[in-house]
């Protein structure tokens, strides 16, 4: 059914997948109306359509869940309101009032479907006109892609990604070449996949094979296949070729794809330079021909600042006898490691000393290099905040990795053929680095010039980093790299019931210590833990403040 309402105020709304409960006034009966439902329209003043039901909220009553809306725009005085509204930049009521007298009844038909007519009306403001035409776009053409990617269970977030990717040929992707939509980082296949049409012709279609395919690499890396290949999370991008047509053929499903059809068309995207195989050990493995040429030039740009002149005037063991603290053995072989290699590599758990570690080799840099600067990085903003709050050298540059490359976290894809040099003549420090991922160290290894001394510090026991890549792991595995390994654990750490565990559950040992600093509380009922988390996480803040207490989930 429809109704047809003006919106008041929004009561709830959730960024991430833009459901909104609204409060709005029934102008079909003359009341007030909560609606729910996704990325409703929240402009005052516009008359808007809803289809939808009604429905009842065992908590909050009777409301108005609406599938789709549509602008009551066909008047002059509602096109008007619409166009001077706080959505459509570049525009006041003047001037859309000018754009009315214009194009009258057919303004909005003018507008959607050749907008640079408005440059005709005379005293138009040229200079706002691309920020309105952008913004009118936008609008219109974002809406109808929101719903019809919401129907499938895509985000806000992502509908308008896909549509600043694709424009205003957006709704024609989803609905004749939908399997292109998983160029959007985070629409995977399977997503893609809902969309495509149940016909021989989709099933068959090589734009449908190649997602598949590049969801079958990124996949298998973090051991999704498992019950198919046998593979746990391998951090690799490569795939053995046999074990890639057997996940292909499940994942594709129908009875019409054999193995031929998997055969030709992976030797066509072969000859299309979509995929790359590789003999090893006389097998053959597949990779994204992108990550595959990511990782190549990550080496060779780690090789050029490998092989630059070592300059140091430091005489790292008279440094460390002046400073009183008994270091480990392995703490001073990374100290010394840092000033006899231009890229070095920490590694250690919690506890094992690497903040201390870290602050001595900037404290000896700044000695060392006075004219120098100091990058503190880490791949994640949570992670560049712990940096901050331990460093001692509060002149150091402490960001994330983001920040100094000039990206944002979604804007790094693939080759960058420019060479942007952000780093000359300094020390950089990358903290977390089992969380960054193959495109990012890319970016950071580019961007390093002359002169420079790189700290690469991690647990390679920790997870994986979310993007592609293990390259922690993998800068170890090279042994390239001159790489110290802290083993041992403070007395403070190793009082800790935490780290004690740590151990046994590395080691297997379900025999674990139970006490003020870990603790277990079982909940067989899956709707009862949520409650039961928050009860918890409730109850630690009360004993130690809301700063000390962290909650995951």
């Amino acid at each position: 059914m429809q109704i047809k309402a003006l919106y008041t105020r929004t009561i709830y709304e959730t960024q991430k997948d833009g459901v909104i409960v609204g409060l709005y006034w029934n102008l079909t009966d003359s009341c007030a109306v909560i609606i729910t439902g996704t990325m409703l329209p929240t402009i005052e003043n516009v008359n808007y359509i809803f289809d939808g039901d009604w429905v009842t909220h065992k908590k909050y009553g009777k409301q108005f869940k609406a599938e789709y809306y549509s602008e009551d725009i066909s008047d002059r005085e509602s096109i008007i309101r619409f166009l001077s509204s706080k959505v459509i930049k570049g525009v006041g009521p003047a001037t859309a009032v000018k754009i009315v007298d214009a194009f009258g009844d057919d303004t909005i038909k003018v507008l959607d479907e050749d907008i640079e007519r408005v440059l005709t009306i005379p005293r138009f403001p040229r200079t706002k006109f691309k920020e309105f035409k952008e913004s009118y776009e936008t609008q219109r053409g974002a809406k109808d892609v929101i719903v019809a990617l919401g129907k499938v269970g895509i985000s806000v977030k992502l509908a308008l990604s896909a549509y600043e990717r694709f424009k205003k040929d957006t709704m024609n992707i989803i609905n004749d070449r939908p399997y292109r939509l998983s160029e959007i980082a985070g629409i995977s296949f399977p997503i893609a996949d809902r969309l495509g049409k149940r016909t021989y012709e989709y099933e068959h279609d090589y734009e449908r094979f190649c997602s598949c395919a590049y969801y079958c690499l990124y996949a298998n890396e973090a051991g999704a296949f498992y019950k198919i290949t046998g593979n746990t999370m391998s951090g690799s991008n490569g795939m053995q070729k046999d074990e890639f047509g057997k996940v292909m053929l499940n994942l594709l499903r129908f009875n019409s794809i054999n193995g031929k059809f998997i055969c030709d068309m992976t030797i066509k995207m072969l000859d299309d330079k979509k995929l790359v195989y590789v003999k090893k050990d006389g097998d053959v493995y597949f990779f994204p021909v992108g990550l595959f040429n990511i990782e190549r030039e990550s080496a060779k740009e780690l090789e050029r600042i490998m092989i630059q002149p070592n300059v140091t005037n430091i005489d790292v063991d008279k440094e460390l006898k002046k400073i009183k603290f008994d270091f480990s053995t392995d703490q001073i072989s990374a100290i010394k490691n840092a000033f006899k290699n231009h890229v070095s590599l920490i590694i250690g758990i919690p506890g094992t000393g690497k903040t201390t570690t870290i602050n001595t080799i900037v404290k000896l840099y700044r000695k060392d290099n006075p004219e120098g600067d100091v990058y503190l990085l880490a791949p994640t903003g949570r992670a560049s905040a712990r940096i901050r709050e331990t460093i001692t050298d509060k002149e150091a540059n402490v960001s994330t990795i983001h920040i100094p490359l000039e990206i944002k976290v979604d804007e790094i894809n693939d080759i960058d053929e420019e060479k942007d040099i952000k780093f000359n003549d300094c020390l950089i420090v990358v903290d977390e680095m089992s969380m960054t991922d193959t495109r990012l160290f890319y970016r950071l290894v580019k961007a390093i010039g002359s002169n420079c001394r790189i700290i690469l510090c991690g647990d390679d026991e920790q997870l994986q980093s979310v993007g592609s890549g293990a390259v922690l792991r993998d800068l170890i595995d090279s042994k390239c790299i001159c790489t110290t390994r802290l083993t041992k654990v403070f007395r403070q750490a190793e009082e800790s019931s935490i780290y004690q565990n740590l151990f046994r559950i590395r080691e297997g040992n379900t025999d674990l210590i139970y006490n003020n600093d870990f603790s277990l509380t079982e909940e067989g009922d899956l709707s009862k833990i949520e409650d039961l988390m928050i009860d918890k996480y409730i109850e630690k803040i009360n004993e130690v403040g809301i700063d000390n207490v962290m909650l995951l989930s």
